[in-house]
């Protein structure tokens, strides 16, 4: 997929026993895209101490008031003037980082016990 990560945040350093990574939300778009339910991911990117393991874990995010795959409009940005959201794509991505940030709390599956569930890794010995 010729994609990219958009609505990069809620950027954290997570230690594991025997590695460490970065977690953060982003959704992978190909054009500019509404932030949405399901589409929004928690992604974690990690290695070992020994650097012989790449650990990567991606878990789609759900949250009530993101809109659905169908909904048009979201923070009074709407894409039925697809020239213009496009245009001002930047100035809508600050807004919806800015939401996701203030919402982190109601994410499901919840972001902190996924962050647990990456600190509960154990990666050590993979050159055994």
């Amino acid at each position: 997929m010729d994609a990219s990560l958009t609505f990069q945040s809620l950027k954290r350093k997570i230690k594991f026993n025997g590695g460490q990574g970065i977690r953060l939300v982003a959704q992978w778009t190909i054009e500019p895209e509404l932030v949405r339910d399901g589409l929004l991911h928690y992604l974690f990117l990690g290695m070992s101490d020994d650097d012989s393991c790449q650990i990567i874990a991606t878990f789609p995010l759900a949250a009530k008031d993101l809109p659905a795959p169908d909904q048009k409009s979201h923070l009074g940005w709407s894409t039925e003037d697809y020239g213009q959201f496009t245009r001002l794509f930047d100035r809508y991505e600050i807004a919806a980082k800015r939401w996701v940030t203030e919402h982190e709390q109601s994410f499901t599956p919840s972001i902190q016990v996924l962050d647990t569930m990456m600190q509960s890794l154990v990666a050590t010995g993979w050159n055994d």
